[in-house]
């Protein structure tokens, strides 16, 4: 599982890098027929011009994507640590470095609110792959919904003080900061 978790990383990666070059996507006439076709087509531009733009800051892309990294690994980390406490012996880290992005997605799916009943099935489907009871991945899926609820509520409790609002002014005088 963790061979096809990098496969599947580094190809992603391959993908990113090849929309970062211009003269390559001006080469691929079909690309820009394909996207000229979709009824969203202003949509898709405007979204791979403000992509392109990170193109002369590689260090903050560089930044965000080991930042992005780190919490994935963390995250399951945690994730396999809840598991272990529920008594779900079945699961490993490498599972879950491939497992939860695919059951992430499927919770992303807006077929019901929140993904509340597809978000089950999924740790059901793929957890019960590999043996874990029904009621155990369940139950997992019940615990880190309960964190991440809580981890919203305290951000939102947090964005609703005063102190930690950022006003337009201070906004634009950071803007000023990095263009000169």
């Amino acid at each position: 599982p963790i061979a096809i978790f990098f496969a599947f990383f580094a190809c992603a990666l391959l993908f990113l890098l090849l929309l970062y070059s211009r003269a390559l996507i001006k080469k691929i006439p079909f690309l820009r027929r394909l996207v000229g076709r979709l009824p969203f087509e202003a949509t898709i531009l405007r979204l791979y011009e403000s992509f392109y733009s990170y193109r002369s800051r590689p260090r903050a892309v560089a930044g965000a994507l080991g930042i992005s990294c780190a919490m994935q690994l963390v995250g399951n980390a945690i994730i396999l640590a809840i598991a272990r406490m529920l008594g779900i012996r079945e699961v490993g880290y490498s599972h879950l470095l491939l497992l939860m992005p695919l059951i992430g997605t499927i919770f992303a799916i807006p077929v019901t609110p929140s993904g509340w009943g597809t978000g089950e099935l999924a740790f059901c489907a793929f957890l019960g792959a590999l043996g874990v009871p029904y009621t155990r991945a369940i139950a997992l899926d019940f615990v880190m919904r309960a964190m991440v609820i809580s981890w919203s509520l305290l951000g939102g409790a947090l964005y609703a003080m005063p102190c930690w609002r950022v006003s337009s002014d201070e906004i634009a005088e950071e803007k000023a900061l990095h263009v000169v």
